[in-house]
């Protein structure tokens, strides 16, 4: 059972700032804010993805508050995202704090002349530092927990098929990283099956994605 206990109010403030620092990074996201999104980093920030999940190889590794642009760029690709944060932890130390946080992002184009949403499961591992009074995050680990992705007759609103009680979801993880900080070919991983699933909830192949083409899609979780 968790105690409460009474804080001073520089930590409630701190507290309050850090949340939203994390709720503007989703915000400007959906946004297409590119340039907000990036100001709310450290110059020397450091952006890594595991998109097996935790215990995995790093997929990507970004250096500096630069290098960030061209993938959050990426997400103009899409015609809306929506990013759902959801429950989060903050340790602050002074100056400094770690912190957990989860995300649903939801990233919503057109593919072959359908509608298809795709759902990606996330948790970003943060490190924030105050700077001259602002809060930035100075470092961001994103791990990746699963995609999903729904056309046609699901997209529309008819509940995805379902076998055994569970939807049919295949777990096999994508050669390509989640969300902004990598691309994920939906019609180069595994095409026919995408065929085949459509309406379905389906996770990530192992196949190799596609290297080229004005066709692919990346996910864009932050």
């Amino acid at each position: 059972m968790t105690t409460t206990t009474e804080i001073t109010p520089t930590e409630q403030a701190d507290r309050l700032a850090v949340r939203e620092l994390v709720d503007a990074y989703a915000h400007c996201a959906d946004r297409r804010d590119a340039d907000g999104q990036k100001s709310l980093f450290t110059e020397d920030t450091h952006f890594v993805v595991y998109m097996d999940g935790p215990g995995s190889e790093p997929t990507q590794m970004l250096d500096g508050r630069e290098a960030l642009t061209p993938v959050f760029d990426d997400l103009n690709r899409y015609q809306a995202t929506m990013h759902f944060n959801g429950q989060s932890t903050i340790a602050l130390d002074g100056d400094r704090a770690t912190g957990e946080s989860y995300c649903i992002a939801h990233h919503l184009f057109t593919r072959d002349g359908e509608r298809t949403l795709m759902i990606a499961w996330l948790r970003y591992d943060d490190a924030f530092v105050k700077v001259d009074g602002a809060w930035l995050f100075a470092g961001r680990i994103l791990h990746g927990f699963g995609i999903a992705l729904f056309t046609g007759a699901a997209l529309a609103g008819s509940a995805p098929k379902r076998s055994g009680g569970l939807a049919r979801q295949h777990n096999r993880p994508c050669s390509r990283p989640f969300g902004h900080l990598g691309q994920v070919g939906a019609d180069g991983c595994d095409a026919e099956e995408d065929r085949r699933q459509s309406g379905r909830i389906r996770g990530l192949s192992k196949r190799p994605c596609c290297s080229n083409g004005s066709d692919r899609v990346s996910s864009s979780p932050e």
